[in-house]
């Protein structure tokens, strides 16, 4: 459907009354055919370093933002005239989360940060009212008053901002109840008194501003304290998000390959210590729930406008959408799919051998119920002759629309994943293997399959016990060269897991030791006493806990596969897929963006049809799909170097991102098509690329792996990056003057070897620090790792 028709049939329908204005502007908030039309409205300059987070009020007309240089931003929409208000807050370091209390008039703020604090900002003048620059005394002025009667210093950025801002000093209550960075704030539509944070800390804290009494790690307002497997540690907490609909349920993203939903009316608040709450959903696809020694993890979770669906991107992955309709677990109880066959089916059903699976003319023919699947097939095979793999799953996956109960569609579509071999295609052409044995269970090329994805994924033993239940099934294929030859492969991959697993064991516990002889060269008794006992309840990571995840979950997966405590019994279940809560919720993958490099990669549903999903991207990009389909309709230049953020306007159809620029860019639909992206397909295919690399792709090659670990630790440790951070600043920065261009190691006006600064402001400054061959402050080599 064209713009024009689509435009008309939409205005016809309002003006006949067929639909009530609510459900019109719902349905046309954000349709796919004005996603295909956006283009760059207007950058917004305020920033001097990343911008980390971005947040619309309930009414759309102010945009908040946090950065690196520790400043909460109001931008007014769509007055571009007006400048933006520039909240000097008591952070001490990197903001990760920016939220707008409703119902106050868009006067209270919560922001949260690298410095474990959550801050509430009380802004004494009216966002929407005329303001005045702030006074030369006010501007000079290095301290003020915290809402809770602490003083805080601000120091901020010495030099002249790049654009020009209201500087504006709001009355700041600071809650020091955190012990981690705290990643999330999250508040309630409607809900003028509460708002939540998510901490690295592994807590959930709930915030009353009529009480006080908060600010204490002690306190009685932890909502949710999440522990590791067996309570052992705690699991770090990325993400947070409450649903707009149903908002007594929450969502977090962790730490693991686990989205969290839980039941706010069943909670309490409690202090630390307590027992961890049951979710009232856990999702995760089940290629990352049963493969934990990849480590990816959700970076950030999003409900839905219609409240029946979340998103997530995760790190070293895509992003994946569940369905969380129904009553939580009830829901998860299996129901066995019938087996339908829509047509006698041919006799010959027997194997087909590698060699001759590569002629067209060999291929099985696979009888369909739908003339348009047979079309599909057609291209998508031919697409496969070609070695065009992604446009052969896009037909297959038709295909399966029009005929979903023919077999011989899911074989070839796994078997398609596997050639094209991203991230997370093994996982799903398992899938396709157990749904065509629950159609067919008699298929040998569906069993042979299977074999080969479970190998593909790293689950050896269930592979080694499936190829025992095949060759007894079928065994005139035991002495097929396919077989043989796996056989072989097999027995290899599993004597070099048992001395991988034993070399990394080995190196674990070495870099453990090393660590502890570290930490007590450094501590003092006292130290020492308070790390081990913090390390006890807060959960250091284990030398041998990532062993222990692995042969766990090779053990659920046996059991997926072959029964409790017998591994040559038949098919138990229909496998990981259809046996747990994440594979049988999921309802779409989104593949695409890369997302390697930073920790705050957003997704989130677009339009309140929800009918698009937008992620952030490490090439810059932000990738906007069907949200049925996971198909990607438009690509946007939203950043130079790494696209974070991306937020919808809650009623008008335009985009807010950021990345590690310091600018925000508004997206908006023009009939203007002339700077349309490069090819989408070479694009994607690069990202995955990407992605298979990992972030060791990202390090030089005369850094080793311990040093990168290092660098992982020193970034983590909020203490030594103010130190490492002020020390530069010193070097680098004096008295607020330009940078040193010349190279000469001076600034500009002043003299080699003369310092301008006073001894007390140089001890307590903490500027950032650049470098001066690209001009990146160390904040923003710091949000790549965050």
């Amino acid at each position: 459907m064209g713009p024009s028709t689509f435009f008309s049939s939409i205005t016809s329908a309002r003006e006949l009354g067929l639909v009530s204005p609510e459900r019109w502007r719902r349905d046309n908030h954000f349709p796919d055919v004005l996603a295909r039309k956006l283009r760059l409205e207007k950058v917004l300059e305020g920033h001097t370093l990343c911008v980390n987070r971005l947040a619309w009020n309930a009414q759309g007309s102010r945009l908040g933002s946090g950065s690196d240089d520790r400043r909460v931003l109001v931008w007014h929409f769509p007055d571009y005239h007006a400048l933006p208000l520039a909240l000097n807050t008591c952070h001490d370091c990197n903001i990760f989360a920016v939220q707008f209390l409703p119902c106050t008039g868009d006067r209270l703020m919560v922001s949260g940060a690298m410095d474990h604090t959550v801050q509430l900002h009380h802004l004494d003048v009216d966002p929407a009212g005329p303001l005045k620059y702030p006074s030369k005394a006010a501007a000079q002025s290095g301290g003020r008053q915290g809402g809770n009667g602490e003083t805080r210093h601000w120091r901020g950025i010495r030099s002249p901002p790049a654009h020009e801002v209201i500087e504006v000093d709001p009355q700041t209550t600071v809650y020091s109840c955190h012990r981690s960075r705290v990643k999330d704030v999250e508040v309630e539509p409607m809900n003028p008194h509460n708002f939540w944070s998510a901490c690295e800390d592994g807590f959930i804290r709930q915030f009353d501003v009529r009480t006080g009494d908060q600010s204490d790690f002690t306190s009685q307002n932890v909502l949710i304290q999440l522990r590791g497997k067996a309570g052992e540690g705690h699991v770090e907490l990325k993400g947070l998000d409450i649903n707009k609909v149903q908002s007594y349920q929450m969502a977090v993203a962790c730490a693991d390959p686990y989205i969290r939903i839980y039941d706010r009316r069943r909670l309490s608040t409690c202090g630390p210590g307590d027992v961890s709450p049951e979710p009232m959903l856990t999702l995760a696809p089940p290629h990352l729930s049963l493969c934990p020694g990849r480590r990816s993890h959700a970076t950030y979770v999003n409900f839905s406008n219609g409240g029946d669906k979340v998103v997530a991107s995760y790190h070293g992955d895509h992003a994946y959408s569940f369905d969380i309709t129904g009553e939580g677990a009830a829901a998860c109880a299996f129901v066995q799919p019938k087996r339908m066959h829509s047509k006698p089916e041919p006799a010959s059903t027997g194997y087909i051998s590698s060699e001759e699976r590569a002629t067209t003319s060999s291929r099985r023919v696979v009888p369909c119920t739908s003339p348009k699947a047979e079309e599909c097939l057609s291209v998508a095979r031919s697409a496969v002759d070609r070695s065009h793999f992604d446009r052969a799953i896009k037909y297959f996956t038709r295909a399966i629309y029009f005929s979903p109960d023919t077999w011989g569609i899911y074989v070839e579509r796994a078997s398609a994943l596997l050639e094209r071999g991203f991230v997370g295609d093994a996982g799903f052409a398992l899938r396709d293997c157990d749904q065509a044995i629950l159609l067919k269970d008699d298929l040998p090329d569906a069993h042979f399959l299977r074999l080969r994805t479970l190998k593909a994924l790293g689950q050896l033993q269930t592979a080694s016990a499936l190829y025992k239940n095949f060759v007894s099934k079928f065994p005139g294929l035991k002495n097929a060269e396919d077989v043989k030859g796996f056989r072989a492969k097999l027995n290899v991959a599993l004597s070099n897991e048992a001395s991988k697993e034993l070399n990394k064991r080995k190196r674990r516990r070495q870099a453990s030791r090393n660590r502890w002889d570290y930490e007590r060269d450094d501590d003092t008794a006292e130290n020492e006493e308070e790390s081990s006992s913090a390390d006890e309840d807060f959960g250091l990571d284990i030398a041998d806990k990532s062993e222990e995840e692995i042969l766990k979950c090779q053990e659920d997966c046996l059991k997926y596969y072959c029964g409790e405590g017998n591994s040559e019994k038949e098919l138990a279940s229909p496998g990981i897929w259809f046996g747990t809560a994440g594979g049988r919720r999921m309802l779409t993958r989104f593949i695409g963006h890369c997302n390697v490099q930073t920790d705050i990669k957003e997704s989130v549903f677009v339009g309140q049809n929800d009918e698009l999903v937008a992620c952030g991207s490490d090439d810059g990009k932000v990738f906007i799909y069907n949200a049925m389909t996971g198909q990607p309709v438009q690509v946007l230049k939203a950043d130079s170097d790494v696209a974070n953020c991306v937020q919808c306007h809650p009623s008008l159809t335009v985009l807010a991102t950021s990345g590690l620029e310091s600018v925000i860019r508004l997206w908006s639909p023009t009939e203007d098509t002339s700077d349309r992206d490069e090819d989408m397909e070479k694009l994607i295919s690069k990202n995955q690329d990407r992605m298979r690399a990992g972030p060791q792709s990202l390090i030089s090659p005369i850094i080793n792996e311990q040093t990168f670990m290092q660098m992982q630790l020193i970034l983590d440790n909020y203490e030594l990056v103010q130190m490492l951070s002020g020390r530069e600043n010193r070097e680098r920065w004096r008295g607020g003057g330009d940078r040193d261009e010349d190279g000469d190691g001076t600034e500009r006006g002043q003299a080699p070897g003369n310092d301008d600064d006073d001894d007390d402001d140089d001890d307590n400054n903490d500027g950032e620090d650049y470098d001066g061959s690209n001009g990146r402050s160390s904040h923003q080599v710091n949000c790549r790792m965050s």
